[in-house]
């Protein structure tokens, strides 16, 4: 619905032609009824039928509903001519389509019992389909009504009289109505229908699960809200029998195992039933239901929702010992008699149950785990249960259970704590004091501790409407007064209320004493620890004390040497039984090494360098098992990270409303320029003009909906070019609705754009805008807005509401505020990595923190071991930890399901707003945000690449047409970059001039081609491995700084895209566009000859001046070398003035190596000039999700590797004529395995239209490689004499039936070779 400003807004946006026809129609309907005129009746409401049909949302959400409603009904009842009703139920359809919440106008105005009549009449049998479409509508908010007024009953009656279409939306219908059950007297009449639904479950094939899965359905929401309203008794025992009569158990077992799509739901009524009845358990269980458990758990399943439905039936089976419920005394009656059961249920889940509670992501499926986990130790005998609950793993687990927040998961580990100190204390007590459960526990026992748990939840119907307005406070209206309306007959119960059950609607509501939860946690605590001090093991507090000891000896010593406490920690980190993550978090070991290498406030840097050389002396070395000791401090380190801070994730984007989705925010912008600006426009005169202009506009509104994210405002602010600019961004952030009506009404919006087919020869490298050296910063009361944050978030964070102000001012960006540098020193590198290290993201408070700095800082330093270790700097091939050695699993699980979150958001937005762009991301864990970034070792490249395209980079569904001439690539390609306000709008979609191919076979080659031009242009050095690294700008022509922009604007398309490139940059030169430092082992992968020069003349000097030595190399006297400074390989430029006149000797060769290292490397403007150009399109920061090595995999794919016929035949998909053992598709294979790589590369630009494939190989091309026969195009022509083709944009190979392999591989090798480049194959 739309306010008044909305409404207003509306109006002058739109068309009134069709306004005035609809309004004019609905008055000449009135007129016609007033008159009892039904021929023209007729013709009036044949014209409004029309005219609601085509009608917009907006356009009837200006009428007046609740009149039209009126007279549409008035013209059902007409029934002299039958069109007249017919026109009139076509017209209600319209309007409850688009209109939802007219449903409650409808029944208000008596439209159910017009609507039931007209069921029952099959002379019309259009008629009645089309009064169960508006019935179904009403069904959703209204189906209470739909009961009452006998519809229900008759729908069910006539149902196997319409076809399927029909049928399922009556099962619809019913299950709605099933959902809404809200008295007694409603709950009587529904129950009657109860045997058609329990009939409807029976198996009849695929053609009848639909029927299936609404008959499923209704049987759940009908038997839960039955026993809510009923209770427990006779009655409920009654109604479970009827259903033990029809087999509902064995019906549902044929079903789980006949129809796979069926799982979830019957799970769930297998939930339902076994939980409320015991004889249903029983049954459930004696006709192998523990395998349908089983077949469950012990498979990975990318729906957890399934995993989770399972645990709740596993949970509803297994009884409580506390629980005074008749059924669960039942059930434990049962369980005693069938052991068996019991046996089977702990074998299959204690074993999975730790791996089961990582895996699942909400706190509420978690619980389920220890709910289940606390009765089977309960209940299991303690001979089964030892093996499993006496493993330091076991600990560990029980340890982060009792650390949660949530009240159920500490009660119900507290509970597991105290059960099993009663069954064998002996057995666990050792493990629960070294893997800190002890100290969880005794942690209870403060009771300041337990303020901050969080209470459980209060008990809330599972009936939607009262759930709705219980747990959203956006309820549609008609929800509110529906609701209110029941409250009011709910207070006057005594009276005429009582009489239509509403003392019925009011038990069904839960109502559970309340939980006095500090008390009961703080008995389950002091039962522990009463328990706890009645048997003593000092050993198990040992090796704590003894890592405490050492930790204490390091954090004292103020000096450089620390050998002796140094080898004492290595010597207990190598002992067989290790430390556990408690002893190490206690022991504050992360905090003691981190202060100890890394303190610049207290320590001299000198001293800190010093302390790092003795300690990667003595950790790099090997232990006794083949480890290094710094390996195995890493993975204690990661390890106690887990335990010390509890990571989590949002799944608040799996319940985002509609509503919210839509919801619009108004935000007043203000500039508030700081006291200082004056200085600041001193320094950076640019700034002037942009400052003066905010200061004339002073404040603004901006309308945006919530998951806009201020990135977006921030650039529309910053482009706009006038205060009118300013003022339109009230209704520039456009809701889905509102620009629909721009595109229907003012063709403003299209899913397609295309480039002006003139375009190119206007545009040319100066045409190009530079990326200004400015930014705003923003605040919204007092928070700061940070990069990527949504409105959503801002609004959240800072506790604001709608109508907030947000404060804007200029500020210099910092990116440009310092460049790349040349470390000629190890203390330099190592102040560059401490600085670097505590650039984390966390706030200082949180306890991950120092571990997390240590990992990143022990991180870079492995990356440049080397220059650390004076040994190892000589040998090239030195050896650094795996990059696995840093991995965290379990975080790296975590963001992966919160990707798979994020994408199942993104595509929820898709599907409900068409891919118009709304921004991602909801309120994320700040971790989730942060640690991709600043500690991308913590996980594998995949799953960052995943991250990059679920919350960095949004891929747009506009495809921007572009042709381009291959005769001018390079040129177009320039001109289509430099238009950069119309490439951020969609996806690129290239053909080329005088060729049929389009698509995204095109597109990427389109990327290829260029990419191979720009490797063409004179602005790189020569490299054996190919890697492209700038030259020297005095050694270019004079236009570099427009070319490399354009190379950023290309790079950062191909990204966005997600199109590969064939240019493998240096990394190196990443390092100079992400503003890295860079060290003499970087010359090594720019120029592997001169940099072991180089290193060898460093060593030469090295040995000089400690062993003193004569200065010689490599046998002959530097003076004889006649070396000058002028860069080598370019003799015109100078290293230092006269340069050329100033030879190399002992004296000045550091200068030298110096010198040379930062003159070859530090081609900082060329990369400066890249980011620019990059970051008009991304921010670069974009970039630090990976390392400079994988750089080059993330743009150009994975490096070509020799193929082998195993993998081939995994992921290469025979088709449409082929099949795995046709005699052609294996020779294809073959062929394959014997391409060489340059032929590999033709064969992928040719299939693909890119010579890379992406990292992973065949297994991550989207879609997958598939062959399929192809016919001859001339009849009587033999497949030998006509060559393959493709069809790039689905990855076909498109290959006749040759006679034999030979001809096969002649004209697969022409066609790859010849149509590589073309598209006149495809």
């Amino acid at each position: 619905m739309f306010n008044n400003e909305d409404r207003y807004a509306l109006y002058n946006r739109m068309d009134f032609s069709g306004y005035n026809s609809l309004m004019n129609s609905l008055q000449s309907v009135q007129s016609s009824l007033s008159i009892h005129d039904d021929v023209s009746l007729m013709q009036s409401l044949a014209q409004l039928s029309s005219d609601l049909s085509i009608a917009q949302e907006d356009f009837l959400s200006t009428i007046p509903l609740p009149q039209l409603i009126a007279v549409l009904i008035q013209c059902l009842h007409k029934e002299n001519i039958p069109d007249i009703p017919l026109y009139a139920m076509n017209s209600l359809v319209s309007v409850i389509d688009s209109l939802p919440h007219a449903s409650g106008i409808i029944v208000q105005s008596g439209g159910i019992s017009i609507l039931s009549s007209k069921l029952m009449n099959f002379d019309f049998i259009d008629l009645a389909e089309l009064s169960i479409k508006v019935l179904e509508k009403i069904s959703y908010e209204n189906s209470m009504a739909i009961v009452k007024e006998g519809a229900f009953e008759s729908m069910i009656n006539m149902m196997e009289f319409f076809e399927s279409s029909v049928q399922k939306r009556i099962l619809n219908i019913s299950v709605n109505i099933s959902k809404m059950v809200i008295s007694r007297d409603v709950l009587d009449r529904v129950r009657l229908q109860v045997p058609v639904f329990v009939r409807l479950l029976e198996f009849r094939g695929n053609e009848g699960v639909m029927q299936n899965e609404k008959a499923l359905d209704f049987v759940v929401y009908f038997t839960e809200n039955f026993v809510r309203i009923v209770g427990s008794g006779e009655e409920t025992l009654a109604y479970f029998n009827q259903l033990k009569e029809f087999q509902v158990i064995c019906q549902v077992i044929d079903l789980i195992s006949n129809s796979s799509s069926l799982l979830l739901k019957s799970i769930k009524l297998l939930r339902v039933i076994t939980k409320h009845s015991a004889t249903m358990c029983c049954d459930f269980l004696s006709m192998g239901g523990s395998d349908v458990i089983k077949e469950v758990l012990s498979k990975p399943h990318e729906d957890l929702s399934l995993v989770t439905e399972t645990l709740k039936l596993a949970n509803a089976i297994i009884p409580s010992i506390e629980s005074d419920l008749p059924v669960d005394s039942e059930k434990l009656s049962i369980f005693k008699d069938r052991p068996q059961y019991l046996n089977t249920l702990t074998e299959m889940i204690l074993p999975r149950a730790i791996i089961m509670f990582e895996e699942l992501i909400s706190n509420d499926s978690k619980i389920i785990v220890i709910e289940i986990l606390e009765k089977l130790i309960r209940l299991c005998p303690e001979d089964e249960l030892r093996p499993l609950v006496s493993t330091a793993s076991f600990s560990t687990f029980i340890s982060e259970v009792l650390s949660s927040k949530e009240y159920k998961m500490i009660e119900n580990g507290l509970k597991i704590v105290n059960t099993l100190y009663d069954k064998m204390i002996d057995t666990v007590l050792t493990n629960f004091i070294r893997e800190g459960v002890y100290h969880r526990v005794k942690q209870l026992s403060d009771p300041s501790t337990i303020k901050n748990i969080k209470p459980p939840k209060p008990p809330a119907s599972e009936f939607p409407l009262l759930r709705r307005f219980f747990m959203n406070s956006e309820t549609e209206p008609n929800e509110r007064q529906m609701f209110e309306e029941l409250m009011n007959r709910i207070n006057n119960r005594n009276s005429e209320a009582a009489n239509e059950g509403i003392r019925s609607f009011f038990s069904m509501i839960p109502q559970e004493p309340k939980i006095n939860v500090q008390q009961n946690l703080l008995t389950l605590t002091n039962n522990f620890l009463e328990k706890h001090k009645s048997i003593e093991n000092k050993e198990a507090y040992q090796p704590g004390k003894n890592l405490m000891k050492i930790v204490k000896s390091l954090g004292s010593l103020s000096g450089d040497n620390a050998f002796p406490v140094l080898i004492k920690l290595i010597n207990s980190l190598s002992c067989l039984k290790r430390f556990s993550y408690y002893e190490v978090c206690n022991s504050k070991l992360a905090e003691t090494i981190l202060k100890w290498l890394s303190d610049i406030n207290e320590v001299n840097p000198d001293v800190l360098l010093k302390r790092l050389v003795e300690f990667l002396g003595l950790f790099i070395k090997v232990n006794s098992t083949g480890e290094t000791h710094m390996s195995v401090l890493i993975s204690l380190l990661i390890g106690a990270l887990h335990y010390v801070q509890h990571f989590s994730i949002s799944v608040s984007s799996s319940t985002i409303s509609t509503r919210k989705l839509t919801q619009k925010h108004r935000l007043q912008f203000v500039y508030t320029p700081d006291s200082d600006i004056d200085l600041i426009i001193e320094k950076n005169p640019e700034l002037a003009s942009t400052h003066y202009f905010f200061l004339a506009a002073g404040q603004f509104l901006v309308t945006t909906g919530t998951y806009t994210s201020f990135d977006t405002i921030k650039n529309s602010i910053l482009t706009a070019k006038s205060v009118k600019d300013l003022n339109n961004l009230k209704d520039h952030f456009k809701t889905n609705t509102e620009r629909r009506l721009k595109m229907e009404y003012l063709g403003e919006y299209s899913d397609e754009e295309d480039f002006d087919p003139n375009y190119k020869s206007r545009n040319s490298l100066k045409d190009a805008n530079e990326n200004p050296r400015f930014s705003i910063n923003m605040t919204i009361n007092n928070l700061k807005i940070t990069k990527g944050m949504t409105i959503y978030e801002a609004l959240l964070s800072s506790k604001s509401s709608d109508n907030s102000i947000v404060k804007f001012k200029l500020c210099v960006s910092e990116e440009d505020q310092k460049l790349s540098e040349f470390m000629q020193s190890p203390l330099q590198l190592y102040m560059s990595i401490i600085h670097n290290s505590i650039k984390i993201g966390l706030d200082n408070r949180n306890k991950a923190l120092p571990y997390l700095t240590l990992l990143k800082m022990l991180y870079e330093i492995n990356d440049h071991l080397p220059i650390f270790i004076p040994q190892m700097f000589y040998s090239i091939s030195y050896n650094k930890l795996p990059l696995i050695t840093f991995k965290s699993a379990k975080l790296t699980s975590l963001l992966s399901r919160q990707i798979q979150e994020q994408n199942q958001f993104l595509s929820t937005l898709n599907i409900r707003f068409g891919g118009d762009g709304l921004p991602v991301s909801g309120a994320l864990p700040f971790w989730i945000k942060y640690l991709p970034d600043t500690c991308k070792f913590l996980f594998p490249y995949l799953t960052r690449e995943g991250y990059l395209y679920s919350f960095k980079i949004r891929m747009s569904v506009v495809k921007l047409k572009v042709r381009v001439n291959r005769l001018r690539l390079l040129e177009d390609a320039i001109g289509i970059m430099n238009n950069c306000n119309l490439i951020r709008q969609g996806c690129l979609e290239i053909d080329y001039e005088n060729e049929v191919g389009t698509g995204i076979g095109p597109s990427m080659e389109f990327f290829s081609l260029v990419s191979n031009e720009i490797r063409k242009l004179p602005f790189w050095r020569k490299s054996e491995d190919s890697r492209l690294f700038p030259l020297p700008i005095s050694a270019t022509s004079s236009n570099w700084k427009e070319y490399f922009n354009f190379f950023g604007r290309f790079v950062a398309k191909a990204l966005i895209d997600k199109r590969q490139i064939d240019l493998p940059f240096s990394p190196v030169f990443w390092k100079l566009v992400l503003n890295q430092p860079i060290t003499l082992l970087d010359l090594i992968k720019v120029d592997k000859q001169l940099g072991q020069t180089l290193i060898d003349l460093q060593e030469m000097l090295i040995k000089c001046k400690t062993r003193n030595t004569k200065a010689l190399f490599k046998g002959v006297s530097l003076e004889s070398l006649g070396l000058v400074f002028t860069l080598p390989g370019f003799d015109e430029i100078e290293l230092k003035p006269l340069g050329k006149n100033c030879y190399l000797n002992l004296d000045n060769v550091e200068e030298y190596i110096n010198l040379v290292t930062s003159c070859t490397l530090l081609q900082t403007l060329q990369a400066q000039a890249f980011r620019q150009g990059f970051e008009a399109l991304l921010s670069s920061n974009t970039l630090n999700l990976f390392t400079e090595e994988e750089m080059e995999d993330l743009l150009c794919g994975q490096v070509g590797i020799q193929w082998n016929m195993s993998e081939l035949q995994q992921y290469i998909t025979p088709a449409h004529g082929y099949t795995v053992s046709s005699p052609v598709f294996y020779n294809l294979l073959i062929t394959m395995t014997e391409l060489t790589l340059s032929e590999q590369r033709k064969f992928l630009q040719f299939i693909t239209g890119s010579p890379r494939l992406p990292v992973g190989g065949f297994s991550s091309l989207n879609p997958r490689l598939t062959v399929v026969r192809k016919e001859p195009s001339i009849f009587g022509m033999h497949p030998d004499e006509y060559l393959p083709s493709v069809m790039t944009c689905q990855n076909y190979l498109k290959l006749p039936e040759y006679s034999s392999i030979e001809i096969l591989q002649q004209n697969l090798k022409y066609a790859i070779n010849e149509g590589h480049e073309s598209f006149h194959l495809s």
